[in-house]
């Protein structure tokens, strides 16, 4: 049967940028939060409870249908590394207090990018001037350090912070 009537309009990551945590991250490949609960309410899980995401990209599917009583689990499969970080990463947000990420976000806001202690990776556009400055480049990896070495960060915090460096990273 053609579905294109009930679908289409929820094909396309134009609908993530609005939902909260999918937002977090902007995945071009990636589609509207409310598609995972539209299929489900169409095709079931077959009475397991169980929908599998073959390509579970940045975790929609695993997000959008975590309190959803009809589904008792997710499985998926990604491939990429970073997709899969993404994907973890909105997936533990429930494990994060807000205060506390205030807090440490006022204590990481204070770092300093130092050129001289900072290796830019080597095989990356970070190295291309005419994408990044070394300014920016320093500040991004100072920034990176300073997560990555603040031991009060339980590691849900520390991944929330580095996937919103890299959110920002175009950006820059």
């Amino acid at each position: 049967r053609d579905r294109v009537e009930c679908y289409a309009d929820l094909v396309g990551s134009a609908g993530l940028r609005s939902s909260p945590v999918h937002r977090w991250y902007y995945y071009k490949e990636g589609f509207s939060p409310l598609l995972p609960d539209r299929l489900v309410d169409s095709l079931g899980t077959a009475g397991t409870g169980v929908v599998l995401d073959p390509f579970l990209g940045v975790g929609t599917t695993l997000v959008a249908l975590r309190s959803r009583p009809d589904v008792t689990s997710v499985l998926g499969s990604e491939y990429s590394p970073f997709a899969h970080f993404v994907a973890t990463t909105k997936i533990a947000a429930a494990q994060v207090d807000p205060k506390r990420l205030r807090r440490a976000a006022r204590r990481l806001i204070k770092f300093k990018a130092d050129g001289r202690t900072l290796t830019i990776p080597h095989l990356t556009s970070l190295n291309d001037e005419r994408i990044f400055s070394r300014r920016d480049v320093y500040d991004l990896l100072g920034a990176r350090r300073a997560i990555e070495e603040d031991d009060a960060l339980s590691e849900a915090e520390r991944a929330f912070f580095l996937l919103g460096l890299a959110a920002i990273v175009e950006d820059v």
